[in-house]
Order: structure tokens, then C-alpha cells, then sequence
């Protein structure tokens, strides 16, 4: 009798036994486990009848599951989250999310929420005229005068009644401006729900704003104030001081001017005098 077949029930036995002890081992050391993706982004089909959606489509959490060692080096960019809208209609619509997924060592398990709203509304264009708005204050010198824009009406297309509500905007920065402002500036709409900014498009989406800033003047009076110098000759003094013009009209930033009681003389030099001194002098305006 051979060795192979002596007492071959045994050794069938023993195979078996070795098999299984083996196959118990490998399995704890590399179990079946499930691990959630969360914030996986869903992509849509195109809507029908060149419908638009309104709103963003939310994000799902999936759960996938396989051996451990598999879902160590799983990527979740493996996952790919999708929504068919064929057969949809205007408005509300509950619509099924599939999943695929690219790693064929992983099991696609299930996906939170199944389903998610659709929101389709139809694809309207309308122009409408751009606003300005003022951030800021201009200088106190200076006066704010009627803006200018290069193309003042805006094209707005998306979601028919998302837009109707729309209004464009500019956010123009005059805080202690002093010279005309020219400025390019990015469009915003007011008036709408934020997540459905991305479905909207805005020809042009730039526009140029021109904000004249005039200097503002102001006109007061103030007294003439002589300013001499030296000494007159011994047995000498001045008695009297007269001015002509004594009074004057100063125009300016009202800012300045504001403190402005007297305006000063040239010097008048009075060294040596024996007799009235006449001259013509400057005003010493001050500037700044």
C-alpha cells in the first residue's frame, strides 16, 4: 500500500482541518469592514427642455465596504454621486441619487440621503441697469458728484424667477477721497438666495465707474493784523496804526479757513523811523 493512500480518510481529514485553521487566521487578520464617505458631491444630468435648476444640489454621505487592508488605501474620489433629471418637470422634483464606483476591491453599500430635491425653473436673459453704492465718506474739502458708468445696464441670465428679483450692483470705496475716482468694479446681484449665484452669468461682468469729487470752497472775512519790526528813532513811538483794506475775504477748504480770525502782514520795518511809514505789503497766507 502507498504512503499516499495509507490511511487516506486521516489524512483528508488533516487537510481540511489545516485549511480551515488557516482560513480562520488570514480572516481576523483582514476582516469584512464599512467605512462612510461623507460630503461626496453629486453631479446632474442636463435638465430637459433647457430647463435650469435652481439652488445647489446637496452633498451625500456613502458607505462602502470591503476587507480592511482594501478600504486602508480606498480614495473617495473613487465614488462618483449622480442624479438623472430625464422625465423631470417644472418646480420640485424628488429624484433618485446613483452611485459608481471606480475601485473594483470595494463595495458600493448605500448612500444618505437616497433621494434629494430637484428644483427646475426655465432659462430667461433680462437687462437691467447697475446701481451705485457708496462705501465711505469723500474728504471734508471735497464735494461727491453724479457717477458715471462706461455701459450701465447689465445682461442677466439663469433661473427665470431668481432673476426677476435681481438687482446689480457696484460697491464703489470713496472713504477720504479727494480727486475723481475711476475705478473698475466686479458686478454683484442683490436680492438673491447665495447658492444660486453659480447658476447666473452677468455680460459684463466688469464695469467701469467714474465718481467726480469737486473741491468744496468756502469765503469768510478777517480782519488785517500789521506786523512790524525794528525800533523808531529815539523820542520816537507809534500812536497809530492804520490799514487799508482792514478787512479782507478769504475763499478755502472750509476745513482750514475754519480757524482763520486775522491775516498777517508782510513785515513793515519801522527801524529808524522819524516820520509816518507808508507801504504796501503782502498778505502772509498761510497754505495747506
Amino acid at each position: 500500500m502507498s504512503l499516499v493512500t495509507h490511511n487516506w480518510r486521516l489524512k483528508l481529514v488533516a487537510l481540511l482541518v489545516a485549511a480551515t485553521t488557516w482560513g480562520v487566521v488570514a480572516y481576523a487578520g483582514n476582516p469584512v469592514v464599512s467605512r462612510e464617505i461623507s460630503r461626496v458631491p453629486i453631479q446632474a444630468g442636463p435638465p430637459p427642455n433647457n430647463w435650469v435648476m435652481v439652488g445647489q444640489l446637496p452633498q451625500v454621505t456613502v458607505s462602502v465596504t470591503g476587507l480592511q487592508q482594501n478600504l486602508g488605501t480606498f480614495r473617495p474620489d473613487s465614488l462618483h454621486a449622480h442624479v438623472d433629471l430625464t422625465g423631470t418637470k417644472l418646480g420640485p422634483n424628488l429624484v433618485q441619487v446613483h452611485v459608481d464606483n471606480a475601485d473594483p476591491h470595494v463595495l458600493f453599500d448605500q448612500v444618505q440621503p437616497a433621494a434629494v430635491e430637484v428644483v427646475l425653473d426655465e432659462r430667461a436673459t433680462v437687462s437691467k441697469k447697475i446701481a451705485v453704492q457708496y462705501k465711505g465718506q469723500q474728504n471734508a474739502c471735497c464735494a461727491r458728484g453724479v457717477y458715471r458708468i462706461d455701459d450701465d445696464s447689465v445682461r442677466i441670465s439663469g433661473p427665470k424667477s431668481v432673476i426677476a428679483n435681481a438687482n446689480p450692483q457696484v460697491l464703489v470705496d470713496i472713504t477720504d477721497v479727494r480727486s475723481d475716482l475711476t475705478v473698475t468694479y466686479e458686478v454683484k446681484l442683490a436680492n438673491i438666495d447665495p447658492r444660486a449665484v453659480p447658476l447666473i452669468t452677468i455680460v459684463p461682468a466688469q464695469v467701469t465707474v467714474t465718481v467726480p469729487i469737486t473741491p468744496v470752497t468756502k469765503a469768510i472775512s478777517a480782519g488785517v493784523q500789521v506786523v512790524d519790526v525794528g525800533e523808531v528813532a529815539p523820542g520816537y513811538v507809534i500812536y497809530d496804526i492804520k490799514v487799508s483794506p482792514d478787512i479782507v475775504t478769504v475763499v478755502g477748504d472750509p476745513v482750514i479757513i475754519a480757524t482763520i480770525n486775522t491775516i498777517p502782514t508782510a513785515q513793515v520795518s519801522v527801524n529808524g523811523a522819524t516820520s509816518d511809514v507808508v507801504q504796501t505789503v503782502a498778505l502772509n497766507l498761510r497754505t495747506g
